[in-house]
């Protein structure tokens, strides 16, 4: 039986309730949802703006200087450090990263745009460099740099925040430290000189003359006295041991021909000597050397294979040394190896590096006041690698002590 329109009519308005009891439904889920995002967004702002605050107010509050670089625009935003550290007041319109790089000492300025392509390049979020900076009246601080970078979906860098601490009376110190060390170094090696000669002058005069004694009284001990000529040589063989001692003593202290005819034939001598009174092989490969390095160079590099060849000597059992040198424009490398039994792996790399006691350290000091760098490594199969570079932009001038 067909509806009547009276049912037709209870169902349309049935129907028309429904739909509107949906769409009020939907509408108000709307707006629990938007109130809900707002909500979010104002909680985001909150944050933000308390984030900003504390920003501001840590960077008030701290004696180094902070600085907010936005990468988009290329404008940065430093705290009032900028004036009280460097003179520069915190309002100057042009603080961009030209600015920046303009004060930065022109000898440290390459070396910081490089340091700056590599974190992008890297898409590193942490950097830390010293330089030396331009105060506004001319002169130059030491800083330390250290800085966070912020990507856009770890893409895109946007900002640059970081803190710069002045360091200058740290620089200071270590100079005064490094300049103690070398008056240090200087007088020690004064000192071997004066004993390597009063050895050399003094004390093997003495046996010599002695031994011509020894060798006069023998000629005049009758043949019949067998006893006392057996005596007689057997004291001249000792002083002439005792002779050969007292010169490589001498040798060790200060070597005669690393101030007489320089480091090659000094190496050569001290390789020569040191094969003699071991058995070990040694193989030189030294270069011809055109321009003279410094005496500070030279006693620096022989000191450090006069070293390694005593450590090799007490620790290695090796049977075959190589030694190395090497010289470009820009700097000068020794390099040192042995076939012994390498470092010991079990050990931390901190312990490995203090193998040979007070030498290693000598050898890293001396290294240290020419800038040098100093690397002991594994060798292949066997044995250990000593590896050494000096800068020579960095050789000092002065003339040895």
């Amino acid at each position: 039986m067909p509806p009547s329109s009276v049912e037709l009519w209870w169902a349309f308005i049935v129907g028309t309730l429904v739909l509107l009891a949906l769409g009020v439904g939907f509408i108000a889920s709307l707006i629990v949802s938007h109130r809900r995002f707002v909500d979010a967004q104002q909680k985001q702002i909150e944050a933000l703006r308390e984030s900003e605050e504390r920003f501001q107010l840590v960077a008030r509050a701290t004696n180094d200087m902070i600085y907010d670089w936005n990468l988009t625009t290329n404008r940065i935003w430093f705290n009032e450090a900028l004036e009280r550290m460097f003179g520069y007041p915190q309002a100057t319109s042009n603080h961009d990263r030209e600015w920046w790089l303009d004060q930065v000492h022109p000898e440290d300025r390459a070396q910081i745009e490089k340091s700056f392509g590599a974190v992008f390049a890297k898409k590193r979020s942490d950097w830390q460099e010293e330089y030396r900076f331009r105060r506004a009246n001319g002169s130059y601080a030491w800083v330390l740099d250290r800085a966070h970078l912020l990507y856009d979906g770890a893409v895109k860098p946007i900002r640059w925040i970081g803190s710069v601490m002045d360091i200058t009376e740290r620089k200071r110190a270590e100079e005064a430290l490094r300049h103690l060390s070398k008056r240090i170094l200087e007088a020690q090696e004064n000192e071997r000189r004066r004993v390597s000669r009063e050895l050399h002058d003094g004390v093997n005069q003495l046996l010599a003359t002695a031994k011509f004694r020894v060798e006069s009284l023998d000629e005049q001990i009758p043949r019949r006295s067998a006893r006392l000529k057996q005596e007689a040589r057997k004291t001249k063989m000792l002083l002439d041991k005792v002779m050969m001692e007292v010169r490589r003593i001498s040798r060790n202290l200060r070597p005669s021909e690393l101030d007489d005819l320089g480091l090659i034939s000094a190496v050569r001598s001290l390789a020569d000597e040191f094969g003699e009174r071991t058995g070990i092989e040694v193989d030189l490969h030294l270069p011809e050397l055109e321009d003279a390095l410094t005496p500070e160079i030279e006693l620096t590099l022989y000191r450090i294979i006069q070293e390694a060849l005593t450590n090799i000597e007490k620790h290695a059992r090796a049977t075959r040394v190589s030694v190395t040198l090497d010289k470009t424009s820009s700097l000068v490398a020794a390099r040192i190896a042995d076939n012994g039994k390498g470092l010991n792996q079990k050990k931390p790399a901190r312990a490995r590096g203090k193998d040979g006691g007070m030498g290693l350290l000598d050898m890293r000091e001396r290294l240290m006041l020419l800038h040098g760098t100093l690397e002991i490594i594994p060798g292949r199969p066997r044995g250990t690698v000593i590896e050494v570079s000096i800068p020579l932009s960095n050789m000092s001038t002065s003339s040895e002590a």
